[in-house]
């Protein structure tokens, strides 16, 4: 008897073996039997050309024709031998067949638990995009309430300049007003001395208080600019707070960014990073109130200063219409005195 000369060869004499041992009829030795007991035997099917080449060849080295196999597989069902292989090789392809229904049932079992863990993860990694999508419109609307803070900062420091420059021109105002004064009791004098002497007593005490509320104005102002001085510090703290903040967001988006490429390992660390970052979103959230809350004290600080000058400037008018209608008097008084003397002389 010959030998295959080649392992697929020897592969194949196997697999008619097999068929010839449980069939022994040429017909039941077909390609197709063929590959499927390749299979059964954990071979590979090979080409159709290649299988029936090498059946060809089993059958020359076997000494087996169609006719010969014919003859025998008529007499086959008589020999105890061919039924006892016949039902070991029924046992082995019942057993074949379980297993491999087995291996199929594991593998499509594992198929759908892998597909389940890829939609869950597809979901996850969805979520997490849908949160970067959150954290970088609210990095939009961070930046923008920073320009619209600095916006108010600068309308601040607007008002205050304008500030100072009414307390100025109020200062001006007060000086121009005691040169005034001091010119007119220079005239008061060669009129009268002891109407003088009560005019400037009476200024005086008016300076004096004038002094006095300018002063305690001074300090007001003094006071409310130190308090609007320590606020904008601290505004600009917070500020500078929010923008460390948005930068350590940019970089925690940069970091998630990378890291989904290594979600199946990192999902539980990112999510707490995503929540520490929502907690650190609802404190600057608050910061930010008290901020708007400080800035409309301050506002409103200044507004009560503006209604003070205001007073004063009306305070300052009308004590101007009081020294004009008493140097009218004054002068009215004059010359009716003089008027009263020349009529005596005649």
């Amino acid at each position: 008897m010959d030998y295959p000369g080649t392992r697929r060869e020897n592969e194949v004499w196997k697999a008619c073996d097999d068929l010839w041992a449980l069939h022994a009829a040429p017909n039941k030795i077909t390609g197709d039997a063929i590959r499927d007991q390749l299979i059964i035997l954990g071979y590979k099917k090979g080409s159709p050309n290649e299988i029936y080449k090498f059946r060809r060849s089993w059958k020359i080295s076997r000494g087996i024709s169609d006719m010969e196999m014919g003859a025998e597989s008529l007499e086959s069902p008589s020999d105890p031998i061919s039924r006892a292989v016949s039902l070991v090789y029924e046992q082995i392809q019942s057993e074949s067949q379980n297993h491999l229904e087995k291996m199929h049932q594991d593998f499509a079992e594992k198929l759908e638990k892998s597909h389940q863990e890829y939609s869950a993860l597809k979901e996850a990694h969805e979520k997490l995009q849908t949160h970067q999508e959150t954290l970088d419109s609210r990095l939009a609307e961070l930046q923008q309430q920073h320009g619209q803070l600095q916006t108010q900062l600068s309308e601040e420091k607007s008002m205050h300049a304008l500030t100072m420059q009414r307390y100025q021109t109020s200062e001006e105002l007060f000086y121009q007003y005691k040169t005034d004064f001091n010119l007119l009791l220079a005239e008061l004098k060669s009129v009268q001395e002891k109407e003088i002497d009560f005019w400037k007593e009476k200024a005086r005490k008016t300076l004096f208080e004038k002094e006095q509320s300018i002063l305690q104005l001074q300090n007001t102002y003094k006071e409310q600019w130190q308090a609007f001085s320590e606020e904008t510090n601290q505004s600009r703290v917070l500020l500078r707070q929010l923008q460390e903040k948005n930068e350590l967001v940019v970089k925690n988006y940069a970091v998630q960014q990378e890291k989904c490429e290594q979600l199946r390992h990192e999902l539980n660390v990112v999510s707490k990073k995503l929540s520490k970052e929502e907690q650190e979103s609802e404190q600057a959230t608050k910061l930010w109130r008290a901020l708007e809350i400080k800035y409309a004290t301050v506002r409103g600080e200044l507004a009560v200063a503006n209604k003070r000058s205001i007073e004063y400037k009306g305070f300052w008018q009308k004590l101007q219409r009081e020294l004009t209608y008493r140097q009218k008097n004054q002068e009215k008084a004059d010359g009716t005195s003089t008027g009263s003397t020349e009529i005596s002389a005649d």
